[in-house]
């Protein structure tokens, strides 16, 4: 596990000037190096962006403004939080520590700290891959390309819940795919996941329903080749 302390100022440069990689509900991925990406929790720091008449650009407008954030999400962490270690940040360490059992998924790296405020999460940068949900829309996927992929999904499924961890946005939009080697990773543990000391049912369950989703959209698109 990496804990990575920055200055505001770092935190600054990178949102403004380094690679962006994507987008989600919650965080803003930017690209650090070859190896690495930062996850910024940006929806924390919304008052913090440049506005541009109604619209909010991804432009991060001043150290004042983020110190005074990190602040008031600090006290709101202390009020919420008996030790002041929200819920999101023990339930991701939980996840981490189980990666020596999980081998076909690679876990949220670490934690980048500013002023002892976790504003994001370090990531493995999966260079060679790309989303899954837009793979299979984009391209003409062969029956024998889906098996392959639907085989490597239920193949990593299986052994998280094994171990407890469950994804509660199961699907191809939170999955990168490598075409040359077919290899499937899941991604967005961050926002979306529970790692438990033991199984929960309702939760195992709840994925297997998902999976059976992602298998039928499958047959949907060989249907309408035929």
């Amino acid at each position: 596990m990496k804990n990575i302390k920055i200055t505001v100022e770092k935190l600054i440069e990178i949102v403004n000037n380094n690679s962006n990689i994507g987008m989600g509900s919650y965080g803003l991925i930017k690209e650090i190096n070859d190896n690495y990406l930062f996850k910024f929790n940006y929806k924390d720091f919304i008052s913090c962006f440049k506005q541009e008449g109604n619209k909010i650009t991804l432009v991060l407008e001043s150290a004042e403004k983020v110190s005074r954030e990190i602040e008031i999400r600090k006290g709101i962490d202390k009020f919420m939080c008996e030790d002041g270690v929200p819920n999101r940040i023990k339930n991701l360490q939980a996840l981490i520590k189980k990666q020596d059992k999980v081998k076909n998924t690679t876990f949220t790296q670490g934690f980048v700290y500013v002023d002892d405020y976790c504003v994001g999460y370090l990531l493995k940068h999966h260079k060679n891959m790309v989303n899954l949900f837009k793979y299979v829309k984009e391209n003409n996927v062969t029956e024998s390309e889906q098996k392959v992929i639907l085989s490597q999904i239920k193949s990593n499924m299986c052994e998280l819940l094994d171990n407890a961890i469950y994804l509660k946005d199961f699907t191809m939009r939170n999955m990168l795919y490598n075409p040359k080697t077919q290899q499937v990773q899941f991604i967005d543990f961050e926002d979306a996941m529970q790692c438990n000391e033991s199984k929960d049912e309702f939760m195992e369950s709840r994925m297997l329903e998902q999976y059976e989703k992602i298998a039928k959209s499958f047959e949907k698109d060989n249907e309408k080749s035929l």
